[in-house]
């Protein structure tokens, strides 16, 4: 899988708390560029980093380690017969990035695949409310 390497975090900064993306730049640090092609370095809280996992939610959203997924399944007639939330955790013993029903643990692991991904989409973080 090729997949362009960035991460994000939220900014220390309390008067413009946002996410940067791109570059992770020692540990509390996201170098990014602007719309006028400006490089800025932004401090951020080195607890919401997150890797980008080189998958897109099926509206098209970047997925970051830390994001909360829901998963949902419908039937022919448009009804969900399956709904869960997941984690996106980096498992550190397989190497890998996957959704977990934990936060804090790996709890049943599943691997994320492309086939996976196409059912859910990105509803938020576990570290909004940290900043």
């Amino acid at each position: 899988m090729n997949r362009k390497i960035k991460f994000r975090g939220f900014t220390k900064d309390s008067e413009e708390n946002k996410w940067v993306c791109e570059f992770l730049t020692g540990e509390s640090n996201i170098t990014y560029h602007t719309a006028l092609g400006i490089t800025m370095i932004r401090e951020v809280d080195e607890k919401t980093v997150g890797q980008f996992i080189g998958f897109r939610d099926k509206n098209g959203a970047e997925i970051y380690e830390g994001d909360i997924l829901l998963e949902e399944r419908k039937d022919k007639n448009d009804l969900v017969v399956y709904r869960k939330t997941h984690y996106v955790v980096f498992n550190k013993f397989d190497c890998a990035f996957e959704l977990s029903d934990d936060r804090e643990v790996i709890a049943n692991p599943k691997v994320i695949t492309e086939r996976v991904i196409q059912n859910c989409a990105v509803i938020g973080n576990v570290y909004e409310h940290l900043c």
